[in-house]
């Protein structure tokens, strides 16, 4: 079951709503599922950040920073498209409860913009 999500990533608004009744009574697909998805882990875990539904866009990010064989990766996208919430609130998280890095290293341009994302 969480391998047919993982490869059907986009999904209705309705469907999600349903998936996360089901992830709530099924710890383990639950585990399982955000463990291997940044895109579930976001969708499970940080719901209160969807002010709108994800695009086919926040998909293809997902996968490009889940993927390690990357050495970078560069975002372009118009303000407020979720771009940090995923980059540099989500991924560090999910980096570190699906045992992915043991150490994170966050950077930013300024000290104040590192408070504002510790915060």
């Amino acid at each position: 079951m969480a391998t047919e999500l993982l490869e059907r990533i986009i999904i209705s608004d309705e469907e999600l709503v349903e998936w996360r009744e089901r992830l709530g009574k099924n710890p383990e697909l639950r585990k399982e599922l955000t463990g291997n998805s940044l895109y579930w882990f976001f969708h499970i875990y940080f719901e209160e950040y969807l002010s709108y539904p994800t695009a086919p866009m926040h998909q293809e990010l997902c996968r490009y920073l889940e993927n390690w064989d990357f050495k970078m990766v560069e975002v372009l996208g118009f303000r407020e498209c979720a771009k940090s919430v995923f980059g540099i609130l989500a991924l560090p998280i999910w980096e570190m409860v699906a045992e992915r890095a043991k150490m994170i290293l966050l950077l930013g341009d300024s000290l104040d913009q590192i408070k504002f994302i510790l915060s």
